[in-house]
């Protein structure tokens, strides 16, 4: 799903953006789309379960955006998943005050833990992508994604 956005984002990009814009509109429309996407996921979840700890889905928004980004516009898709959850799953509801103890202590967990997270999603995809740009042969014989060495393929 993230995937068919960024598809049309990316067409649209050239049609309703100036040829001098910043880079940085499109990841950073993407995680807020991708933090707006799973707080309705979760909030319905949590309107129907009442489930504890749905704070750890927005590590998916997160490491997509490490995916297709990287680290810092997911490190940034991190902190804006913490203030969807602090306002949408904690209580009280609709406010940005935590009120529990153990849910400050969860939410600050939950930051620390995406940012990590993030950041080695992007180490290993920036690796990927380095191997590739310096010896694009190398990579592809060495089969997919630089991980298994299997036989060469004759083109």
């Amino acid at each position: 799903m993230i995937a068919a956005l960024h598809g049309k984002l990316r067409g649209l990009r050239s049609d309703w953006l100036p040829a001098g814009s910043p880079e940085f509109v499109v990841p950073v429309a993407m995680s807020l789309v991708a933090v707006l996407l799973t707080t309705v996921v979760l909030f319905a979840i949590d309107a129907q379960l009442a489930a504890q700890h749905l704070v750890l889905g927005y590590l998916f928004p997160t490491i997509f955006i490490a995916v297709y980004y990287g680290s810092t516009f997911a490190v940034l898709t991190s902190f804006a998943s913490g203030l969807a959850a602090a306002y949408f799953l904690f209580p009280p509801k609709f406010s940005f005050y935590v009120g529990d103890l153990t849910h400050a202590a969860e939410l600050g967990f939950f930051l620390m833990l995406a940012t990590i997270a993030s950041k080695a999603v992007s180490v290993l995809t920036d690796d990927v992508r380095l191997r590739h740009a310096i010896d694009p042969k190398a990579v592809r014989s060495s089969g997919k994604h630089g991980r298994c060495k299997g036989p060469r393929r004759q083109d």
